[in-house]
């Protein structure tokens, strides 16, 4: 099964348990990997590091960001994801508290695949964890 690849934004860290119980209970079948920061993520793509190996950093079937696009790190994993030409057809999911219309098209414009309301409860991550789950890995064909 290919994994969820979870890029978290320092200012979320604990969210991580939320997270982690709510895809356990709404998708017990997909593994979720936690990177907290570009650097990370550059070395789950690179298979570097920490992640060395295809064992250890196996090819997501999709990335979800939690950082906001408008910050440079948000940029700049945007940018590590769609110019490297192993991961960039893979969708990308933002969540993001950004409430004006023009984030959320900025956003689109930048190549990602959906904009979401960052989840702030357990019920809210619990619904996301199966949306992605029941979307993206079951109805949705993902590239290989």
């Amino acid at each position: 099964m290919k994994p969820v690849l979870l890029l978290l934004s320092n200012r979320y860290r604990d969210d991580q348990a939320l997270a982690t119980r709510a895809f356990s209970e709404a998708a017990p079948d997909r593994r979720l990997v936690f990177v907290r920061s570009v650097e990370e993520l550059n070395a789950y793509l690179e298979h570097s590091g920490s992640f060395s190996g295809a064992s250890a950093s196996p090819r997501p079937g999709i990335i979800v960001l939690d950082v906001s696009l408008s910050e440079p790190e948000g940029q700049e994993a945007l940018r590590t994801i769609k110019s490297n030409p192993e991961y960039r057809r893979l969708p990308v999911l933002v969540l993001s508290n950004a409430r004006k219309d023009e984030e959320v098209f900025d956003t689109y414009d930048a190549g990602v695949n959906a904009f979401i309301d960052r989840p702030a409860t357990y019920d809210e991550w619990y619904r996301l964890a199966n949306g992605i789950n029941g979307f993206w890995y079951k109805i949705a064909r993902l590239p290989d």
